[in-house]
């Protein structure tokens, strides 16, 4: 069992910056906790066995994965706000394997994964999503934007997206101007599958 602490306020670690050609790799291979912020600034974090978060997974330059065969959780004293994983501004996120983002029953945590935080402008540049596998769920959906953030672009090619709440909730909460892709995938939700507010959806099934 491994933990990794930072003190409040810095990064628990850094997925570092591609140099030249080459992508880093973090890979994860013991069932532990970090307490502090992840930061992913270009390159690949492996999760092989389950991991426990006090605060969110950030990706916030382009060229991002995350491949998971372990389950990425909330800890107890998760204190990170309303998502598991944050897509920032000008940042590209590539999800992957047949592990999960799941924040189970915090209410707190609306989320697996939300493009953009707070603060950030449009004209700050585009943050992209790909799911390529994995289970996301927050509590009330497994991805979401924000109606005053805009310019973001998510594409669905596989895995099931869901949410934990038992009577409200979407797999995808679109109110931004942004451009949805789906091609395949599992989407479930109590209200619906996608609720779409604002942008456009290309649905290829």
């Amino acid at each position: 069992n491994t933990s990794v602490i930072a003190p409040e306020g810095d990064i628990a670690f850094d997925v570092c910056e591609f140099v030249k050609d080459n992508s880093p790799q973090v890979v994860w291979e013991s069932t532990g906790n970090v307490t502090g912020e992840i930061e992913l600034t270009g390159g690949s974090l492996w999760i092989n066995k389950d991991l426990e978060l006090t605060k969110p997974i950030m990706a916030v330059k382009n060229g991002n994965a995350i491949w998971a065969t372990g389950n990425i959780t909330p800890s107890a004293s998760w204190n990170g706000g309303d998502a598991l994983v944050v897509v920032k501004r000008n940042a590209s996120l590539g999800l992957s394997g047949s592990g999960s983002i799941d924040a189970g029953y915090n209410e707190n945590i609306y989320a697996a994964v939300k493009m953009t935080e707070k603060g950030e402008e449009s004209t700050e540049g585009t943050a992209e999503l790909t799911v390529n596998d994995m289970t996301l769920k927050g509590y009330y959906y497994g991805i979401t934007g924000n109606g005053n953030r805009h310019d973001t672009h998510i594409c669905i090619q596989s895995g099931t997206i869901g949410h934990n709440c038992p009577n409200d909730g979407h797999a995808i909460y679109h109110p931004q101007d942004g451009y949805l892709e789906v091609w395949g995938g599992d989407l479930t939700g109590y209200n619906s599958a996608v609720e779409l507010r604002a942008g456009r959806m290309n649905v290829n099934i």
